[in-house]
């Protein structure tokens, strides 16, 4: 009999995702960047309702470029003129974690990660079936 060869290790790859941050900042400073090199431009708008006309564009004749220091300094204003909309996020998304966690309503009595039968208890220990004497 032959001995059994060892499957070949596989080979790292240096290149790692880098954090989310920093993409973030990276899309920030490169967006500010292009508001040098893109013509500014501007769509008509309807004088009675306001409504954009979609296919009415001209240009401005002169750029607005954005600093790359104004960038970074229009994160913490943005922020906090979103804060509702970012707390309602954060928690309807932990409160979904919950319910996804705990199986919640979307099983059947009896067959989430926690409820009546789903523990191996005995006698009156268990929460769901707690008796009075």
């Amino acid at each position: 009999m032959s001995a059994p060869t060892a499957a070949p290790a596989k080979k790292k790859s240096k290149l790692k995702m880098p954090h989310l941050l920093f993409l973030m900042l990276g899309l920030i400073l490169l967006m500010s960047l292009l508001t040098y090199i893109v013509p500014a431009g501007q769509f008509a708008t309807d004088p009675e309702t306001g409504a954009l006309i979609g296919d009415e564009f001209h240009l401005l004749g002169h750029q607005t470029p954005v600093n790359i220091w104004q960038a970074l300094n229009y994160i913490l204003p943005g922020f906090m003129n979103s804060s509702y909309v970012i707390s309602l996020l954060l928690i309807s998304g932990g409160c979904v974690g919950v319910i996804m966690g705990t199986g919640g309503p979307l099983q059947a009595p009896g067959q989430g990660r926690i409820g009546p039968g789903s523990h191996r208890v005995h006698g009156n220990c268990h929460p769901w079936r707690l008796r009075r004497r």
